[in-house]
């Protein structure tokens, strides 16, 4: 079993980690720009995740078992809207889903890869009409705000029910243009009414289907990288070590500065010492004199001796001040780094709770409302259940990050919960989840 573990690692979880690595290394180093995180967005949005459904749906059958896998994956998107209220909670079958379940099941009569789609046809029935019109209407109702705040010139400006229902049509004219809706409804007609594409019509909608899941996940990468919770600041780190590079060199600079003033404090030392002594020898030599007389050059001697102390004092008072200051140098940088980095020392705390509690949802809470259901839901054959529990125990869906980037309401936390989720907690939750599985329901 060991052994089984390892083979899904090296064929599902490492190229995939890889992968996300690719694309938030080209996003960090900026080769990769915003920009085209955006038009391959709009592919994946648009182009790529609705030929996956269209592609799948159309290689396979399509009948009461499968109708019925169906159920408890509504009954699941429904019971979580109600009780976690989050209007974007994909599951990312279409994605992780198809890289995990079909290495993890290899044998083709467990056919994961339709399984994983006919999942996603609960997204783009349910869940992405609701969030699109959720991200919709407040978009909407943000634009009105501001035109009546404009002017009005008032922050507590409220849109009236007669102006929501105005726009609410708007709202579902966006959902029903969806590219995911459309793919649903003509994969579903293609299924049931056994339509053949031509060859040329075929090959190319297989090619843009190969293309989603390296694609989704080199975005994830991407989108990470302009994360400013991820992305690393590398002009800020090549600061840091300049400035270190640069206060050491001061250091040592101003250290070499104290070593000659104290070299300086020596030999002004010496040389009193020795005028000293020259003095007492002048003074022994003028024995004739009266005692008491003090001569012009005994006033000159005095002078320079009160003249050299001070030299002497003001030395040292220098040498004080050049340390003081370097001590100062050295402490108040380091007080102020201490106070920018307790300000956003809440904001992190804030951010790693919201990872684990977004982890905890959907490595735990999600796939035990799915096991729950299965429990008590009839009709299912084992591998159904299995797969309905551990898609339910993926990472958030791509559709989740496109339908964000799109309204321009992707969080930080959410990235940094994917992130964790992704190069962390993924593999043991979902090998947890596939031991679980196998210990109710006997499949491998």
């Amino acid at each position: 079993m060991a052994n089984a573990y390892l083979q899904i690692a090296q064929e599902a979880l490492f190229p995939a980690i890889l992968i996300l690595l690719f694309g938030y290394i080209l996003g960090t180093a900026n080769i990769i720009n915003n920009s085209h995180v955006d038009g391959i967005n709009r592919y994946t949005l648009y182009i790529s995740i609705p030929f996956v459904i269209l592609y799948t749906m159309g290689q396979s059958s399509f009948g009461v078992s499968e109708i019925l896998f169906l159920v408890p994956f509504y009954i699941h998107k429904i019971v979580m809207i109600i009780l976690l209220a989050i209007p974007i909670n994909y599951s990312n079958n279409l994605v992780y889903g198809n890289v995990f379940l079909t290495n993890m099941y290899t044998d083709p009569k467990f056919n994961m890869d339709f399984l994983c789609v006919l999942s996603a046809i609960t997204d783009a029935s349910l869940e992405f009409p609701y969030s699109t019109f959720m991200l919709e209407l407040n978009q909407m109702k943000k634009k009105m705000l501001e035109k009546k705040g404009s002017v009005n010139n008032k922050d507590d400006v409220k849109i009236s029910s007669h102006e929501m229902v105005r726009i609410i049509p708007l709202i579902i004219l966006r959902v029903i243009k969806s590219p995911l809706i459309w793919a649903m409804i003509l994969g579903i007609l293609v299924n049931f009414l056994h339509i053949k594409w031509p060859l040329f019509i075929q090959t190319t909608i297989e090619l843009a289907a190969h293309s989603n899941y390296s694609l989704c996940l080199f975005l994830i990468g991407l989108f990470a990288a302009t994360s400013p919770y991820l992305k690393i600041p590398w002009g800020k780190i090549f600061e840091k070590i300049k400035n270190k590079f640069s206060s050491n060199k001061t250091k040592k600079k101003n250290e070499g500065k104290i070593i000659g003033i104290d070299d300086d404090l020596n030999s002004t030392a010496i040389e009193l010492q020795e005028k000293r002594s020259r003095n007492e020898n002048n003074e022994k030599s003028k024995n004739g004199l009266e005692s008491g007389h003090i001569t012009s050059s005994e006033q000159n001697n005095e002078s320079e001796k009160r003249k050299q102390k001070k030299q002497l004092q003001g030395l040292r008072d220098d040498e004080e001040g050049m340390v003081s200051q370097r001590r100062s140098t050295s402490i108040t940088p380091s007080l102020n780094e201490l106070n920018e980095q307790k300000k956003p020392q809440n904001q992190n705390r804030i951010n790693i709770i919201m990872c684990l509690i977004q982890a905890a949802v959907r490595m735990i809470i999600s796939p035990l409302v799915m096991l729950g259901i299965i429990l008590i839901f009839p009709g299912l054959q084992p591998d159904q259940k299995h797969a309905a529990v551990l898609i339910n125990a993926l990472p958030v869906a791509i559709i989740a990050f496109a339908l964000s980037k799109e309204f321009n309401v992707l969080a930080g936390e959410s990235l940094v919960s994917i992130l964790l989720q992704s190069f962390i907690l993924t593999f043991p939750a979902f090998i947890a989840w596939f031991k679980i599985m196998n210990s109710i329901y006997p499949l491998i």
